[in-house]
């Protein structure tokens, strides 16, 4: 946890029923530079602010390399992790899922970062791109703020769904994350 991971390849795929996760290989609980404090009731912050937290979002929406920061519990739990997949002559395909979500925990941690490039991105409606915040599930905490991804393609037949939406309140009185971005192909 802690660095992302960038691929360099001709071409990338993520079969239907496959799953590319880098759910929970962010920052550790209690860091990064949206992380809800120990004390505090604040989910942590990424692309979107975590539940009642008011550090603001950090890294580049149309570039996103940075790792989502870390909730609170017990254990503490880890952000989402950054993953950059730079295909940019081939064809990135996703019928499966490639996720870098957020884990859910008492203040939930962000999600993280998803950049894609290439010539062409593909895939049915069975793809999922996922950055979301994990959810908070205490009463009066945060959930986590969402993650960002970006899409760099010149033609797209992808058919599937996106999210970066802020992590959902588990229980009555929880507050949920804020939304983070995605910016759509050229």
């Amino acid at each position: 946890t802690g660095l992302g991971c960038t691929l360099n390849a001709a071409s990338f795929s993520v079969s239907a029923g496959g799953i590319a996760s880098a759910n929970g290989e962010g920052y550790a609980g209690s860091s990064g530079p949206g992380a809800g404090a120990v004390s505090g009731t604040q989910g942590a912050t990424h692309g979107g602010r975590g539940g009642g937290n008011t550090l603001p979002a950090y890294g580049s929406a149309s570039a996103p390399v940075t790792l989502g920061s870390g909730g609170v519990s017990s254990p503490y739990f880890y952000g989402g992790g950054a993953v950059k997949i730079n295909c940019p002559g081939g064809t990135v395909s996703v019928d499966g899922t490639l996720v870098a979500n957020g884990v859910a925990a008492s203040r939930g941690s962000a999600g993280g970062s998803i950049w894609i490039v290439c010539q062409t991105l593909a895939g049915g409606p069975s793809g999922v791109l996922q950055a979301k915040g994990g959810e908070g599930t205490l009463t009066l905490r945060g959930a986590g703020g969402g993650g960002r991804i970006a899409l760099e393609y010149a033609v797209s037949t992808f058919a599937g769904g996106s999210s970066v939406a802020g992590g959902a309140a588990q229980v009555a009185g929880a507050v949920p994350g804020e939304p983070g971005s995605i910016i759509p192909g050229n």
